[in-house]
């Protein structure tokens, strides 16, 4: 089973049915990492790790199901997720630091006339 493809949640597949009592597809829940997990996910990414391969993360998982189930994608996942997120802080602490160097460059001038 290719990782992507493995269950994302803690529980088994559950089926939803209509009204007229036929049964759909599984219904898919998502993965909530409890807090212990999230903090061994953060402690690792903080450590350096932002990208583990294959290896490491089949290696985080093991440590993770400590405390719940976790499948390889959700820690790929978790960690491509977190990139993002770093990402898009940095890029808008960039942002406003530009836009607070503007604004002082700006009353100063203001200030000169």
């Amino acid at each position: 089973m290719d990782d992507h493809d493995q269950c994302h949640n803690n529980s088994p597949n559950l089926r939803r049915s209509v009204p007229d009592g036929t049964v759909t597809e599984p219904v898919r829940t998502r993965w909530t990492p409890k807090p212990e997990q999230i903090l061994i996910l953060e402690s690792i990414f903080n450590s350096g790790m932002v990208n583990p391969p294959k290896g490491e993360t089949v290696r985080i998982r093991k440590l993770l199901e400590q405390f719940g189930s976790v499948g390889d994608a959700n820690v790929f996942y978790w960690f491509q997720n977190r990139r993002s997120r770093s990402r898009r802080r940095q890029r808008q602490l960039q942002a406003s630091l530009v836009a607070e160097q503007q604004s002082l460059k700006l009353k100063e001038k203001q200030a000169v006339y």
